[in-house]
């Protein structure tokens, strides 16, 4: 099977394509460990894919409409 009828057959199936699938996997996995943890930033963009804190940085602000530092002030002050 080809790349284009595989990616094809994922979109169909799941609505997306599957690099947007896994983008948004990576985000919503980056999203919790923010919320739920005390780990740094760096470190949480590595462990879910991403290549820098910046790049989830921009990732983050683009899906989420706030940078992954917002999310944790927004956290801490609601809890």
């Amino acid at each position: 099977m080809s790349r284009s009828t595989l990616v094809r057959h994922v979109e169909s199936s799941i609505g997306i394509a599957p690099i947007a699938y896994i983008r948004n996997w990576r985000l919503l996995k980056a999203h919790n460990m923010i919320k739920y943890t005390v780990t740094a930033i760096e470190p949480i963009a590595i462990s879910v894919g991403f290549s820098s804190a910046a790049s989830l940085n921009k990732a983050f602000l683009r899906f989420y409409h706030c940078t992954p530092s917002e999310l944790r002030r927004k956290n801490i002050v609601s809890s």
